[in-house]
């Protein structure tokens, strides 16, 4: 089922959202950046595990998909660094925080339910894990389930209940991409799904080096080369 990944990570929020709810007392520093670099290693793993088996399984479909991926690479990020899709992005983060510390009465509540949205929603791993769910692969979304439950238990010792309650918005944002990634394979062609599976799993692993304290990219702007795969797999076939 496409959703399997999805309902996963959002039951792993929802657990993990209330259970620190109850803790008075957050996770200190020092565990939280040692669990961060665990984490990151093993998102590193689910990376180069896609992007090696993406290669492997379109080599016979297309033999330019090594070229595919590095040119929709740079034409991705060109264009996602001229919208700066990052910066939109957070931006929107902080003003849905900005409305919600205005709301008087809830106002913890709401925060969490903004701050964790926005921590396990806006990325491009939330866009890389579903569209790997409709493909059939859960694998990258049980990983982010873990991830998420972490934030969620961290977010919630201080921000209260409401960072649980953003395992709805988990589920109905990534359900959205993961419901169209599933039609949209019915229609694009083996060989351009299995390029955006190789472009999904290099954005993946830059997240994990961001886990790692090794590098700061803005991942977010590297999403338009997800979607131009397509493209360059119709001019490549």
């Amino acid at each position: 089922m496409i959703f399997t990944g999805c309902i996963v990570n959002a039951i792993a929020v929802l657990i993990f959202g209330f259970v620190g709810s109850f803790l008075r007392r957050g996770i200190p520093e020092r565990m939280s950046v040692a669990i961060s670099h665990a984490l990151g290693m093993c998102v590193m793993i689910i990376g180069v595990r896609g992007a090696i088996k993406s290669v492997v399984s379109s080599a016979s479909l297309n033999e330019y998909i090594e070229i595919i991926a590095v040119v929709c690479m740079v034409l991705g990020v060109i264009i996602g660094e001229l919208i700066d899709i990052d910066k939109w992005m957070n931006a929107f983060g902080d003003f849905l925080q900005k409305k919600m510390r205005g709301l008087g009465n809830g106002t913890r509540v709401g925060e969490g339910f903004v701050a964790n949205t926005t921590v396990c929603c806006i990325g491009a791993w939330a866009i890389t894990g579903a569209m790997e769910s409709a493909m059939g692969d859960h694998t990258s979304l049980y990983v982010k389930a873990v991830v998420d439950a972490i934030t969620a238990l961290v977010l919630s010792t201080s921000l209260g209940w409401g960072v649980a309650l953003s395992s709805i918005s988990i589920l109905v944002y990534q359900g959205a991409f993961a419901v169209l990634f599933f039609f949209a394979g019915a229609i694009i062609p083996v060989a351009a799904m299995e390029a955006m599976g190789i472009v999904g799993s290099i954005l993946i692993i830059m997240i994990a080096l961001n886990f790692l304290g090794i590098t700061r990219i803005r991942v977010a702007n590297f999403i338009p080369a997800i979607f131009l795969t397509l493209f360059a797999s119709l001019i490549f076939a």
